[in-house]
């Protein structure tokens, strides 16, 4: 497998490897670190030998070519059976490799790379990805993606034969002891004995995810307390932000925690906000891990009115689909009311395991079988 990331905080690509190695095949990762040092570091976790590859701070151009150095320079001391492409930016590596050997090629396509916002107003960039992504999905042996929205758009837009094996990226079922023995952060546990009800954020801080429209809303949500938990592009800002509002209290910024952590602080939410704003037809596709999350911890999910939260929201009665401020102030009310909480909290004890990793990762163990 191939990864433009630390392979360590990519949990589809962790639970896909982990999978796979259970099921007794032998898994190595490749996976890129920014910095100085050794230029290749070895590490195994639960049975997957992860190599990380690191690479200069360029950006770029620089970087696009030093990042299909590192991989190709790895990829020739290794004997793979099939090769497994993390998103666009692995995929010319990858075909290159699996063309070397003769063997199967798997491109799995997390998000619509070209449409998402890392490639707004960069013409000249989205033009070479587009150019490779349409000279090289047609020649992998399996395409795979995360959702109905993008597999439809990439067998339409491509003109694909085979509509893309859809595999969510969807949480396994939790182990409830061992959650309930993690130790909740400070900060949280005190936030959480001042105010009634707590709802949580998870994930990338960064625009479009709604967090400025959040963090207003629980200025106006009185009985309302607010934890976000996760890091990014918009730490500083939005801690300035809070640090200006009369809520400031009720409101607290955990950083990134570890799984079993965050799992823990999940788990003693009244709400879990999942709210993506349409600022590209990427995010307008989104079905993000954290909807799964909260699913699985049974807490009631409040989503953005796209596709395909809306769908998993409605077809398993999981929340709120909310499309103002006003409309998100409206469901916490309503979550305020015990018989409405019980009810949502029994549809999700319901679907938890119809949506867990555990059933949709079957799919991926199936296609394997096929490739080898």
């Amino acid at each position: 497998m191939l990864v433009h990331s630390d392979y360590y905080h990519d949990n589809r690509v962790v639970r896909e490897a982990e999978l796979l190695a259970a099921e007794r095949y032998k898994v190595t990762v490749l996976a890129i670190e920014t910095g100085s040092g050794e230029p290749f570091r070895s590490g195994h976790q639960n049975g997957v030998e992860v190599i990380t590859c690191r690479v200069s701070a360029a950006s770029g151009k620089r970087r696009f070519i030093s990042v299909m150095r590192v991989f190709w320079r790895r990829l020739k001391s290794l004997r793979a059976d099939i090769i497994h492409a993390h998103d666009l930016d692995t995929l010319l590596p990858a075909w290159r490799y699996a063309r070397s050997r003769g063997i199967p090629l798997v491109y799995d396509s997390h998000e619509l790379y070209l449409e998402s916002t890392g490639l707004r107003g960069r013409r000249m960039n989205r033009a070479v990805w587009s150019a490779i992504e349409r000279m090289l999905i047609h020649r992998a042996d399996s395409v795979i993606t995360v959702c109905d929205s993008i597999a439809g758009y990439l067998q339409e837009f491509y003109k694909l034969d085979r509509k893309p094996e859809v595999i969510r990226n969807f949480a396994a079922s939790q182990n409830t002891d061992a959650v309930t023995k993690v130790k909740i952060p400070v900060q949280v546990q005190e936030l959480r004995s001042r105010v009634p009800y707590l709802a949580i954020y998870q994930g990338v801080l960064r625009e479009g995810r709604g967090l400025d429209l959040i963090t207003d809303v629980i200025q106006d949500a009185a009985n309302w307390g607010l934890v976000i938990c996760g890091s990014g592009p918009m730490t500083d800002e939005l801690s300035l932000k809070i640090a200006g509002l009369q809520s400031e209290y009720r409101i607290v910024m955990t950083g990134q925690l570890p799984h079993n952590v965050l799992s823990g602080v999940t788990g003693i939410a009244d709400a879990g906000f999942c709210y993506i704003e349409p600022i590209s037809l990427s995010y307008r596709f989104a079905l993000p891990n954290k909807l799964s999350e909260y699913i699985q911890a049974g807490v009631p999910v409040i989503g953005s009115d796209l596709p395909e939260i809306r769908h998993l929201i409605d077809e398993h009665h999981a929340g709120y689909v909310c499309s103002t401020r006003e409309q998100i102030i409206q469901a916490l009310n309503e979550l305020e009311i015990p018989e409405n909480s019980a009810r949502i909290r029994h549809n999700l004890k319901r679907a938890a395991p119809l949506l867990s990793w555990q059933m949709e990762g079957k799919k991926l163990v199936a296609l394997y079988e096929k490739l080898v």
